[in-house]
């Protein structure tokens, strides 16, 4: 089995190693080493779990931010397999393979596993965001892919008809469409971003699988510094260790999401801080 694996997986890897300041997990199925030496092994009964570290949530939580779709759309001469999906409200991961002709197969591998041109995730009320590329490996003819989608808010709510869109270079630009009905869901905590002076600074929404926070505040701030400067505290003041990777945007009010490799209850989070700034949360 060839194994290939995009420079932004290399990025969020080396994100997340320096995320709340922990060492990543010895369980925990993020690679530290980078490159075609990465070692993720995608169980096809299975490749969310392998990609992500799950033991940090519940089975009911886990149960509830799991949605088996099993979906199948041909195009072009390429058969495209939508198997599962797994996140909440905000953040979803998807996992996905599609087999090619062997004549298509046959080109080199990095442009064959480069084909994809487009992935998006629209809901029924036209919120759409491009999916973000995390790991992908070759077996034969066949690509197998693992994306995720972050919203920034509650779009992908239970019983809200969501589309994802793909499109591949390989076959002249063929389409598949894939739709069905949310039933993942998350439970989701509020908090105000305050400075060390207790004055509100922003806003935090906390779920399993990510967070986001609008930071009004941001005079003589770096912006990296914030985006690599989470760290989560439970309500005994210890470091939790969720693996984020985050990124921001927007001018004045910087927008930040954060992306979970190691999902976690948030009923176990005290304390969000973001740089200089802090978020509580009651027990």
């Amino acid at each position: 089995m060839k194994k290939i694996f995009p420079l932004s997986l290399l990025l969020l890897a080396c994100l997340a190693l320096g995320a709340c300041g922990s060492q990543q997990d010895a369980a925990a199925p993020m690679p530290t080493d980078g490159g075609d030496e990465a070692q993720i092994q995608l169980d096809p009964s299975d490749p969310l779990a392998n990609y992500l570290n799950l033991s940090q949530l519940p089975q009911e939580t886990l149960s509830a931010c799991t949605q088996a779709l099993n979906q199948t759309s041909e195009n072009g001469g390429i058969t495209a397999k939508l198997h599962k999906v797994m996140g909440d409200a905000m953040t979803l991961y998807l996992s996905l393979e599609l087999t090619y002709p062997p004549e298509l197969a046959d080109k080199d591998p990095r442009t064959f596993g480069d084909s994809i041109t487009e992935a998006t995730l629209t809901t029924a009320d036209g919120l759409a965001t491009g999916l973000k590329e995390q790991v992908r490996q070759i077996d034969g003819n066949t690509m197998s892919y693992l994306f995720a989608a972050s919203f920034g808010k509650e779009a992908l709510t239970p019983g809200k008809e969501v589309t994802l869109s793909l499109s591949d270079s390989l076959s002249g630009g063929s389409a598949h469409t894939f739709q069905w009905t949310v039933e993942t869901q998350g439970a989701f905590r509020y908090a105000d971003l305050k400075d060390d002076g207790d004055a509100m600074v922003g806003t935090v929404i906390l779920s399993p699988f990510g967070l986001t926070s609008d930071v009004w505040k941001t005079d003589g701030l770096d912006q990296q510094a914030l985006e690599n400067g989470l760290v989560l505290l439970d309500q005994s003041g210890n470091a939790l260790a969720p693996d984020a990777a985050g990124h921001g945007s927007g001018e004045g009010t910087l927008h930040l999401e954060y992306l979970f490799f190691s999902p976690l209850d948030p009923s176990g989070v005290g304390t969000v801080q973001i740089g200089p700034y802090a978020a509580q949360f009651n027990a």
